[in-house]
């Protein structure tokens, strides 16, 4: 038996839930079920001594006690003084609770801190930076560099002994309950650190949207369509799978994550649980804002023309 397993099997044994991870930062398959149940003992030892697996993660929220992750990504830090700086925060607002959380060093030269609280909700991004010039010559979509989020239901984080990551302050052994006041003390001291505001979106132009059937209006009839997928996959949008009424995709680009975001069928919205891109995270958008997006550089004037002539809906001056 592996290192990695005696670890998962112990994590288990405290109450969390467990998956295992490539050297991706991914796990290698779907996950999502061990948010509602544990991975037996059997296949803990049968999935964590497999040669590629290169971590352990833990299931955030609910499943694991509603057991919680802030993540401080400190390469984007560009003052390297990030986590100094967010833990005097934390030692001012509330003494004596840096000691209690359970701390540790991550492989990019950040840190994790990890704890339980009821209070605990969805991921959030708490801290971000505005990209760089040098930054945005790469990447240009991604327009801020996360630096503080949390860990919560619907993600993972990953944990010691996993290679490049050490405790050094407690261990998950003695994860701390704390109060959802103690809670909203960390959020706000790591908003504090928050350096990025995005512009809010355009509106599309009132001159070119009617208050007309579906069938007439360029954006209402894309909007009735699937287009919008091929749309995504044209820009670099990795589709992952479908899931019920979700098509999942992972964003354009290096990234560590195995999805970035998803298209409700039903909803007919597109989401993101990313910040490295053009789209607000968990904003919702109708096929035909991303298009106005991804095809018209959010020009929405240029956008109704172009689905127009695509074939979406009719003229203005054809309309009855």
């Amino acid at each position: 038996m592996s290192n990695l397993s005696q670890a998962a099997l112990g994590y288990k044994s405290l109450g969390l839930s467990v998956v295992p991870v490539l050297a991706t930062k991914r796990p290698p398959g779907y996950w999502r079920k061990y948010q509602q149940y544990f991975m037996s003992d059997r296949k803990i030892i049968h999935v964590f001594d497999q040669p590629d697996i290169f971590g352990v993660a833990i299931v955030c929220g609910k499943i694991s006690g509603d057991y919680e992750g802030l993540d401080a990504d400190c390469k984007y830090d560009l003052s390297g003084t990030l986590m100094k700086r967010f833990c005097a925060a934390i030692r001012a607002g509330a003494p004596g609770l840096l000691r209690r959380l359970v701390i540790a060093s991550t492989r990019n030269g950040g840190y994790h801190i990890y704890y339980r609280c009821l209070d605990v909700g969805r991921n959030l991004i708490l801290a971000q930076r505005p990209s760089t010039p040098e930054e945005l010559i790469f990447h240009p979509n991604r327009l801020a560099r996360t630096l503080l989020e949390t860990r919560s239901n619907g993600g993972i984080i990953i944990v010691p002994p996993t290679n490049g990551y050490q405790f050094i302050r407690n261990d998950l052994r003695s994860i701390p309950t704390i109060d959802p006041t103690e809670r909203q003390l960390l959020i706000q001291a790591a908003r504090s650190f928050n350096e990025y505001q995005p512009d809010p979106p355009p509106a599309p132009p009132r001159s070119l949207i009617k208050e007309e059937s579906p069938e007439d209006d360029p954006f209402l009839a894309y909007d009735q369509t699937d287009e919008v997928i091929d749309c995504l996959q044209r820009h670099g949008w990795i589709l992952v799978r479908r899931v019920g009424p979700r098509t999942y995709f992972r964003r354009p680009g290096d990234t560590d994550k195995d999805t970035s975001g998803d298209f409700h069928h039903e909803l007919r919205l597109f989401k993101v649980f990313t910040t490295n891109s053009m789209f607000e995270a968990d904003k919702g958008y109708s096929p035909h804002r991303v298009y106005a997006f991804l095809e018209c550089n959010k020009d929405f004037n240029l956008a109704a023309k172009r689905l127009l002539a695509l074939g979406h809906g009719k003229a203005y001056k054809d309309r009855r």
